[in-house]
């Protein structure tokens, strides 16, 4: 090489364009997807303790049945209608924001929860939890929509399902370790809020809200018959409440909202009452 044009490149040498990713398109859909598996089954450290706190809880503090069972069932009924309405938010503000601002708003209720005595005060943090809640599923959701395209966006869903039951198996693990350990009732709700935290922060940077945020182009099929649909929930400037009457126009959508409740009560309750 010519000495000129050398010392010409050590003058300016060539600086990676910041817009160019570092990474392959799969790269960071696998980052994301692994990192959307581990966080959603950490949510359950804070949502799978309640079941378990329960006979210590009641001997610590007296809590009855009917209290503990009003306790839950407000939680309950908070997370279902938040849902609804968390669900549009997370198409608008981007599921990543949804999904961290969950898992924050979570450990910060459970923390507080821990701190409390009474059923008023148990049963307000425990609804303001699983509002927080809420949001994880809606937030996934949003976020594997847009890294996975319609022909593939059933397999990911689906793959993506077993985070919740293996999540709730670790949880609930973890909060009988605390109790062999002879540790208090309380530490029940704060150890796993520390640990969600931890987790939370571990996956922070492994996931990506959608393949343009990575500098890749998103994978939409738009030969698909719901591709109008999908693009107009996943627009910004689609009005919150615009959002409601594409999804309930949908009939299946409506039956599937329906089965899902009728499932999500026989799970919360035996996710509860077995443990407890």
């Amino acid at each position: 090489m010519p000495t000129g044009i050398l010392e010409q490149r050590q003058a300016n040498p060539v600086i990676p364009d910041p817009a160019t990713p570092r990474h392959g398109f799969s790269f960071y859909r696998n980052s994301s997807f692994l990192g959307l598996l581990i966080l959603y089954a950490a949510y359950y450290l804070c949502r799978q303790n309640l079941g378990i706190a329960y006979l210590p809880m009641k001997t610590a503090l007296g809590l009855s049945p009917m209290a503990f069972g009003t306790i839950a069932s407000l939680g309950t009924l908070v997370y279902a209608l938040g849902k609804f309405a968390t669900g549009p938010l997370a198409d608008a503000r981007g599921g990543r924001f949804v999904l961290f601002l969950g898992l924050a708003g979570s450990v910060v209720a459970s923390l507080i929860f821990s701190l409390g005595s009474g059923v008023a005060f148990f049963a307000i943090f425990w609804a303001v939890n699983r509002l927080f809640q809420s949001m994880g599923w809606g937030g996934v959701v949003s976020i594997v929509s847009r890294w996975f395209n319609t022909r593939s966006h059933g397999t990911a869903m689906g793959a993506i399902s077993i985070s919740y039951q293996f999540g709730a198996v670790l949880a609930a693990l973890l909060v009988g370790l605390l109790l062999s350990w002879g540790l208090g009732w309380r530490s029940l709700f704060v150890v796993p809020a520390l640990v969600l935290a931890a987790i939370g922060m571990a996956t922070h940077w492994m996931i990506w809200n959608s393949p343009g945020d990575a500098g890749h182009r998103a994978p939409w099929d738009n030969h698909s018959a719901n591709a109008n649909n999908a693009e107009a929930l996943a627009e910004p400037q689609t009005a919150y409440l615009a959002r409601f009457k594409i999804l309930l126009s949908n009939r299946l959508f409506v039956l599937m909202c329906l089965l899902s409740f009728i499932l999500t009560l026989l799970r919360e309750c035996f996710n509860l009452w077995m443990p407890a």
